[in-house]
C-alpha cells in the first residue's frame, strides 16, 4: 500500500509552511567553507561541519593579555603599532574590550653587544644609504666618505683597535673627521693600536698609509691635521707616540714617518713636511716637537732621532731635507724657532751633534757644499748674527754643568756709527780675577752718496781683571783701505770691558757702519749689540 501525501508535497527534504496554506520540501545548501552530509534528511540526520574537518574559531589569544572573542557583529579587531624600544621585539596583546588584538613592534636601539631582545624597526638616512626592493641596505657614494663622526656629549671620538677591527674603503675617499664643538675645545680624535695583555706580548702597530698610484698617477697623500682654534683659542696639537716597552726588558716602539716609496720610472719620491701652523693676530706660530723615548731604568738606550731624505734611482736627485718654523704675524711677533738638542747623560758623555754633507758613491764626483744662514730681515732691520758656542772650563769637580760661552760671532754690525764718536761693538764678560782674549776681523764703510770709503782689517785683544782692576791691550792691527776721496781712520780701544771703535771720516756720511767677526778663545763670553 502506498502512503498518502496528506500535505500534497512533491519535493523531498525538510518541510516548511508558508503560514497560509502551502507546505514545501527544502534541502540544506552548503555555503563557503561548510560541508553538509544528508542535506535532505532522508537517509538520516543532517550533519553540518566546517570544510577540512576544522574547528570553529571562538577566541584569539596573544602572547600577553586576555583571550579575545568576537563582538556582537562577530568581529575581532587586529591593530599594529610601532612602540618605543624595550626588551621584546614583537608583542601580541589581547584586550577583551573592545575585542582587540594589538601587534606591537619595537623601534631599534643602541647596544654594546649583539642582543636579539634589542632588535627592532630602523630607518636609514637616504643621503648615505640605499635600500632595494628586497630590503637590502647599501652605502651610497656619499656614505663612503663619512664626513661627521661624533660623541654628542664631549665631542670626542676614539677608535680603539680590537682583534679583527678594520676601517677600510674601496672607493675614492675615506675620512675620519670629528664634528666641530660649540664648547671651548674641539673634539679629539684618537687612533690607537691595541694593547697587549700577555706578559711577553707586543703592542699592536699603528700605520697611516696612503694608497699607491698606478703607472703615471701620483701616490695618495697622508694628512694628519689638528683642529683649528677660534678667536683667541689655541690650535689643537698633534701627538704621535709609539707604544711603551714592557716593564722588564721589552723595547719601546719606534715612530717612523716615511715619504712614499721610490717612484717608478721618472717620478719623484714622496716628500715629508713638518710645518708649524702660521699664527694670526698676536699669537705665536705653532711649534714642532720630536721627543724620543726614554731608555730603560737600568740599562736601556734612549731612542734615536733620524731624518733621512729619500734616495734617488738612476738619474734622480736625492730628496731634500727642510726644517721650517712657523711664521710670526701681527704686532712685532717673532717667527717660531728651530732648536736641536742632543741627549743629556747622567753618568756618561752627552750625545754628539753632527751635520754631514752627503757622500758620493760615484767616481770622481764633486763634494757637496755646506751652508748656514741667519734669518733674513727686511728694510732697515738689524742683521742676524751667527753664534758658535763652546763650554768654559769648570772650576771644580762635581755635577755642576759647564757654562756655554760665545766662541765665534759672525755678522756683528753697528750701522749707525757717528764720525769721531766712540761706539761699543762688543762687551767682554771679564769677571774679577779672570782674563779674556781673541781676535776681531772687521770692515768699515763710509759714503756720502757720491764718494765711498772702505777699510778692512784685523787685530788681537787681551784683558785681565785683577780684583776689579781691568788691564787691556790691542795689538797687531792690520788694515787695508780704499777711498775714492778723503780719509778714513779707525781706532779700536777698551773702556773697561767694552770694546769700542772710533771712526773719523772726511766725508759727511749718509752711511757709516762696521761689520765684524769676533773669535773668543778664553773662558769668558763676548756679547755684541
Amino acid at each position: 500500500m502506498v502512503a498518502s501525501n496528506d500535505l500534497n508535497i512533491s519535493q523531498a527534504g525538510y518541510i516548511v509552511f508558508d503560514g497560509t496554506s502551502t507546505f514545501t520540501g527544502r534541502t540544506f545548501q552548503a555555503g563557503t567553507g561548510i560541508t553538509i552530509s544528508n542535506a535532505t534528511g532522508i537517509a538520516g540526520n543532517t550533519t553540518i561541519s566546517l570544510s577540512g574537518s576544522g574547528t570553529a574559531l571562538e577566541f584569539l589569544t596573544g602572547n600577553t593579555g586576555a583571550a579575545v572573542a568576537p563582538d556582537g557583529s562577530n568581529n575581532i579587531n587586529i591593530q599594529g603599532f610601532a612602540v618605543v624600544a624595550g626588551t621584546t621585539p614583537v608583542t601580541v596583546l589581547g584586550t577583551v574590550l573592545p575585542n582587540t588584538l594589538t601587534i606591537e613592534v619595537q623601534l631599534s636601539q643602541a647596544s654594546a653587544s649583539a642582543s636579539s631582545s634589542k632588535a627592532g624597526l630602523a630607518s636609514f638616512n637616504s643621503t648615505n644609504f640605499s635600500v632595494d626592493a628586497t630590503g637590502y641596505v647599501n652605502l651610497t657614494s656619499a656614505g663612503q666618505g663619512i664626513t661627521t663622526v661624533g660623541d654628542v656629549t664631549s665631542g670626542n671620538v676614539a677608535f680603539n683597535g680590537t682583534i679583527g677591527t678594520t676601517l677600510t674603503s674601496t672607493t675614492a675617499g675615506f675620512s675620519l673627521l670629528v664634528t666641530n664643538n660649540s664648547g671651548s675645545t674641539g673634539g679629539a680624535l684618537l687612533a690607537r693600536a691595541g694593547f697587549s695583555s700577555a706578559s711577553t706580548g707586543n703592542g699592536g702597530a699603528a700605520t697611516f698609509q696612503a694608497g699607491n698610484s698606478g703607472t703615471t698617477g701620483n701616490g695618495g697623500a697622508v694628512n694628519v691635521l689638528a683642529g683649528d682654534a677660534n678667536s683667541a683659542g689655541n690650535g689643537g696639537t698633534i701627538t704621535i707616540t709609539a707604544g711603551a716597552a714592557g716593564a722588564v726588558s721589552g723595547n719601546a716602539g719606534n715612530v717612523a714617518i716615511s715619504g712614499g716609496g721610490s717612484a717608478d720610472g721618472s717620478g719623484t719620491g714622496g716628500s715629508i713636511s713638518f710645518t708649524g701652523t702660521t699664527a694670526t693676530g698676536v699669537g705665536a706660530g705653532g711649534s714642532i716637537t720630536g721627543v724620543c723615548g726614554t731608555g730603560g731604568i737600568t740599562s736601556g738606550n734612549g731612542g734615536a732621532v733620524s731624518f733621512t731624505g729619500g734616495a734617488a734611482q738612476t738619474n734622480g736627485t736625492g730628496g731634500g731635507f727642510t726644517f721650517l718654523a712657523g711664521q710670526g704675524k701681527g704686532s712685532a711677533q717673532p717667527g717660531g724657532s728651530v732648536s736641536f738638542t742632543t741627549g743629556a747623560s747622567v753618568n756618561s758623555t752627552p750625545g754628539s751633534f753632527s751635520f754631514l754633507g752627503g757622500l758620493s758613491a760615484g767616481s770622481n764626483q764633486n763634494a757637496s757644499d755646506f751652508t748656514m744662514a741667519t734669518g733674513r730681515g727686511s728694510g732697515s732691520g738689524t742683521l742676524g748674527k751667527t753664534y758658535l758656542q763652546g763650554n768654559a772650563a769648570g772650576t771644580a769637580a762635581g755635577t755642576t754643568g759647564q757654562t756655554r760661552v760665545n766662541r765665534l760671532i759672525i755678522n756683528g754690525s753697528v750701522t749707525n756709527l757717528v764720525s769721531t764718536v766712540a761706539s761699543t761693538i762688543a762687551t767682554v764678560t771679564n769677571a774679577s780675577n779672570s782674563s779674556a782674549g781673541g781676535q776681531v776681523f772687521y770692515t768699515v764703510e763710509a759714503s756720502d752718496g757720491t764718494d765711498f770709503q772702505n777699510a778692512s782689517g784685523m787685530f788681537n785683544f787681551s784683558l785681565v781683571n785683577k780684583a776689579t782692576v781691568v788691564t787691556s791691550n790691542i795689538m797687531n792691527v792690520t788694515e787695508s783701505s780704499a777711498v775714492s776721496a778723503g780719509t778714513l781712520v779707525n781706532v779700536f780701544s777698551f773702556s773697561g770691558a767694552s770694546l769700542q771703535l772710533t771712526t773719523t771720516t772726511s766725508l759727511t756720511p749718509t752711511t757709516l757702519r762696521v761689520t765684524y767677526t769676533i773669535n773668543s778663545n778664553s773662558q769668558q763670553t763676548v756679547t755684541v749689540p
